[in-house]
């Protein structure tokens, strides 16, 4: 009757927890799977990437998950060809769904400690970046470091998400997310 009792409990406890695994929702933005970084260290790693392959012209290539801080002085814009162009080479090198594609449709093109950047933009971010965010505001990027243009010395970065709460960074050096120049 013991062992009985024991078979049963065990029975019940193992559909239990696979029945909840399977029924418990899985969706949700994994924020540490993003790496803390900045501006400046990804301007550096490509200056240094470049330097190594001495080629004059072309692209670099990455796959990295990074959460840079800043501060939003513009919201992006609409998406150029340009840079559309070069996001469907670069998902196409991958082997990455161009169904995906389809979501970075904003940009916004910025300066930081000498470096370009082109953040892209999902667009279902955009409405709640506006909403959430004043200009001015800090904010955490969760972005894909994707792509680095050698010859015109820009960095494309594909932004998954942001959050507003920057866990009370100050006033110091962080980019601020605005239009270069």
């Amino acid at each position: 009757m013991r062992k009985m009792a024991s078979i049963s409990l065990f029975i019940l406890f193992f559909f239990g927890a696979i029945l909840t695994d399977f029924t418990t929702p899985a969706w949700g933005f994994d924020y540490s799977a993003y790496k803390p970084s900045s501006l400046k260290e990804i301007g550096d790693r490509t200056k240094e990437a470049a330097a190594k392959h001495q080629h004059e012209g072309g692209w670099d290539f990455y796959r990295e998950r990074l959460k840079v801080k800043g501060r939003l002085y513009e919201y992006p814009l609409e998406i150029s060809e340009g840079a559309q162009r070069v996001l469907e080479y670069y998902f196409k090198s991958f082997g990455l769904n161009l169904e995906h594609l389809k979501l970075f449709t904003y940009q916004l093109n910025l300066e930081d400690s000498g470096y370009s950047f082109i953040l892209v933009f999902q667009r279902q971010l955009i409405p709640f970046l506006q909403k959430e965010l004043k200009l001015g505001d800090f904010v955490n990027l969760y972005v894909l470091f994707g792509i680095h243009d050698v010859k015109n010395k820009k960095t494309i970065l594909l932004v998954n998400e942001f959050h507003t709460d920057t866990g009370g960074i100050k006033e110091g050096h962080l980019p601020y997310f605005r239009k270069e120049g």
